[in-house]
């Protein structure tokens, strides 16, 4: 008969010590984890909040085209509109902008043209007949900052656990006599 040697460690649950080494490299891990999830959930909001605000905070104007303007140019020609609306608030904005040959020739002067704005600043936010690229383009920054913060913690999980299932071991498993598979095989055959 074998006699069961003492155990190394003390009844659980005990106390899991990891190397200095080891604790610094997963505090590091986890703090750049942890700053990458900020700054992507982070940016995420941000964008959310400018698409949120670009979808229904937007106020629609009748503006008019006071000037046309092709510019000749080294490779092809620039065309630029000149327009001026009147937002809600009765702030008078006068703009101009280059456009694509379709808008250009789409658009005539002294016309009325829809003018799309954001009322907390119509001077900076406003755009031609729709908004429907910036939309898209805060959509897609939002999406992808999303999936960006959500990768992120996937990655600190998937990294993390494996060194969880050896702390929770070590500090709630049991100290056990171990044997070989083939005297495992014996016990089981002798059993049946």
């Amino acid at each position: 008969m074998s006699r069961a040697s003492a155990s190394p460690l003390e009844p659980p649950p005990r106390k899991a010590h990891l190397r200095r080494g080891i604790k610094n490299v997963r505090r590091a891990y986890r703090t750049v984890f942890a700053l990458v999830i900020l700054v992507f959930g982070g940016w995420a909001a941000l964008d959310g909040f400018r698409w949120y605000d670009l979808t229904f905070q937007t106020k629609t104007a009748a503006g008019k085209i006071l000037k046309k303007q092709t510019i000749p140019r080294q490779v092809s020609q620039e065309f630029r509109l000149e327009y001026t609306f009147t937002a809600a608030d009765g702030t008078v904005v006068l703009h101009e902008t280059t456009v694509a040959p379709p808008i250009f020739d789409r658009v005539a002067e002294d016309r009325a043209v829809p003018i799309v704005y954001l009322p907390e600043n119509p001077k900076l936010d406003h755009w031609l007949f729709n908004n429907n690229d910036e939309r898209a383009k805060w959509m897609y920054l939002t999406i992808g900052h999303g999936l960006a913060a959500l990768l992120a913690v996937i990655v600190l999980r998937v990294v993390d656990r494996p060194l969880q299932r050896e702390l929770r071991l070590a500090r709630y498993g049991l100290v056990t006599q171990g044997r070989s598979s083939q005297s495992a095989s014996r016990a089981a055959a002798a059993r049946s």
